[in-house]
C-alpha cells in the first residue's frame, strides 16, 4: 500500500493540506476500483452520467410528439411520387437523379410514409 502523506511530501517538499489530501486519496480510490469491480461505484442505465441523462430526457422530450419524421424535401418529393405510383427509375428519371439515390432514400427512410415533415 502506498502512503499518501509520504509521497506528496517526497514529490512537493512539503505536507499536503487537506484538500490535496482528500483529492489523492480520491484518486487512489479511484485507481483502486480500477483494478476491484466490485469496488467500482454504480451508475446509470448504460453507464451515463446523470447529466448525460438529464440531457436525453430533454432532447426526447423535444421530439415531435406525433411521430413525424423530419426529412429534406427531395426525400418529401419521393415519398408523394411513390404514393402516386411511381417506381424509382420513374422518379429518377423525373427528378434528374441517380436511381442508386433514390433507392438509398426509399431503403433509408422506409418510404412511402404517411407522416413526414420537412426540415426548416
Amino acid at each position: 500500500m502506498v502512503n499518501i502523506y509520504d509521497t506528496f511530501t517526497r514529490m512537493y517538499g512539503r505536507k499536503p493540506s487537506a484538500n490535496e489530501l482528500a483529492a489523492m486519496m480520491k484518486m487512489k480510490a479511484e485507481q483502486d476500483a480500477f483494478k476491484n469491480k466490485d469496488m467500482k461505484p454504480k451508475i446509470g442505465a448504460m453507464g451515463l452520467s446523470g447529466l448525460s441523462q438529464e440531457r436525453s430526457k430533454v432532447a426526447s422530450a423535444k421530439r415531435n410528439p406525433d411521430g413525424a419524421i423530419m426529412v429534406s424535401k427531395l426525400t418529401m418529393k419521393i415519398s408523394r411520387l411513390l404514393e402516386v405510383g411511381l417506381n424509382a427509375e420513374q422518379i429518377a428519371y423525373a427528378l434528374f437523379l441517380e436511381i442508386p439515390n433514390v433507392k438509398g432514400h426509399i431503403v433509408r427512410f422506409k418510404l412511402p410514409r404517411p407522416n413526414l415533415k420537412q426540415k426548416t
